[in-house]
């Protein structure tokens, strides 16, 4: 059986071995992640194209060595120190003593060379960018189907968007064969137009963040030729705000992140929807308005006052007709005599209106006299029964209330037909 030991004894023993091995040592290799920190110390990696190396310039060596103000990542370096292995999280590191510039890093180089061939021969013209459309409603998405741009684009798009219909062609975002993975992905896109399986709007070319290896995918001179010639637009969305690509120039629209991709889709249809929004709100508003205006003005609304416009009215009508002298004008008055049996049938009908309606209401007045008369306390005295009411006014409505009345003050007796006063002189209990 093997014998145990700790996570620390191993870490120590491995830290000890890596000393004896490789003591001061030299590498060579590209800046990447340069910063510093508050303390003053320096932190990066330095890479080549298949490794990375996490390196710490400590305070006092950065004073012996202020050429690490002047680098930036990709400057190509010697970097002279020792290996040490940080128990704590188990990352090995070079501790830097020393920093030698010696040129621009091969990936920075031939990044500068390929856009400047591409800026001379005229692929990076604004002139030739195509509009990307206000409010698309088919967008393809070429990317990993698996990694975190398309769970952010996808996240942002259900936020805003209510009119886009979005389509996944996976391919592959890193690596040797990811530029020909992208650049079939373009393919199926036209292919999928010319069969009609559905129309496409716009393309987004799309990945996460990464160091300048992770992203080299995207500054293929193939790929970014077939952007070039694609007939659709192109919206490249790769990387962080920081990274620039290739594609990012020759596309017709860069976005600094994938989410920002799917604002930029998206920015027109929030816009449209909150103007919708306004509108109904707007429109209610206004409806109410006129409703409740309506709503008061019916309820000034008075019959008799109407009644009286229409009176005043055949009475301005009546007038004029006395006025003519219907014999000498008896074929020009036909008009007008038409208008007079109008305005007659229109008198009885109104009359006849008044009349049904005056009935109605006098029923309703005779229904509610009668509830009246019912509840009137006459009608019960009329049937045989008395009301006694104490000095203070008040019903006596139980034997125990009569008891507790003042002797000395009269009751008084409510009949019929008229009143008694009466004196309690003693009362028995029956």
């Amino acid at each position: 059986m093997n014998k145990k030991i700790t996570v620390t004894d191993l870490l120590s023993a491995i830290a000890n071995a890596l000393d004896d091995t490789f003591g001061s040592i030299c590498v060579e290799g590209e800046i990447k992640g340069l910063t510093q920190s508050a303390s003053k110390h320096w932190y990066f990696s330095i890479t080549d194209p298949n490794a990375s190396l996490s390196c710490a310039l400590f305070y006092m060596n950065a004073a012996r060595n202020p050429i690490i103000k002047t680098l930036k990542d990709g400057d190509q370096v010697i970097l002279t120190g020792a290996i040490n292995l940080y128990k704590v999280r188990g990352n090995l590191q070079l501790i830097v003593s020393s920093v030698k510039k010696i040129g621009k890093g091969d990936f920075f180089e031939e990044f500068e060379k390929l856009k400047n061939k591409l800026r001379s021969e005229g692929l990076f013209e604004e002139s030739h960018k195509k509009i990307i459309p206000s409010y698309p409603t088919n967008v393809v998405i070429i990317t990993s189907e698996k990694g975190a741009a398309i769970t952010d684009f996808i996240n942002v798009f259900k936020r805003r968007s209510q009119l886009m219909n979005l389509l996944l062609i996976p391919a592959l975002v890193q690596g040797e064969e990811a530029p020909l993975s992208i650049r079939r992905a373009m393919q199926k896109v036209l292919l999928i137009i010319e069969e009609k399986k559905m129309p496409v709007d716009v393309v987004v070319l799309m990945r996460g963040g990464g160091s300048i290896e992770d992203l080299w995918a995207f500054n293929d001179e193939l790929l970014a030729r077939d952007i070039y010639h694609f007939p659709l637009p192109v919206i490249s969305a790769v990387g962080h705000q920081i990274d620039f690509t290739i594609c990012d120039f020759v596309a017709d629209k860069r976005a600094e992140t994938p989410s920002a991709a799917a604002e930029i889709l998206t920015e027109n249809q929030v816009h449209l929807l909150d103007r919708l929004s306004n509108l109904r709100d707007s429109l209610k508003r206004s409806m109410d308005n006129t409703s409740l205006y309506y709503k008061n003005k019916l309820a000034k609304c008075d019959p008799g006052k109407t009644i009286g416009l229409i009176w005043e009215r055949i009475n301005l009508y009546k007038k004029r007709l006395e006025r003519l002298d219907v014999i000498k004008n008896i074929w020009e008055m036909t008009k007008v005599a038409e208008k007079i049996i109008f305005l007659d049938d229109l008198h009885t009908r109104l009359f006849q209106s008044i009349d049904l309606y005056l009935m109605q209401k006098n029923n309703q007045l005779g229904t509610l006299a009668a509830k009246l008369n019912s509840l009137d306390p006459k009608k019960v005295l009329e049937r045989g029964y008395t009301m006694v009411v104490d000095a203070d006014q008040q019903v006596v409505l139980s034997v125990k209330q009569f008891d507790q009345g003042d002797g000395m003050k009269p009751f008084k007796l409510h009949f019929a037909d008229g009143t008694r006063k009466v004196y309690k002189q003693g009362a028995e209990e029956k």
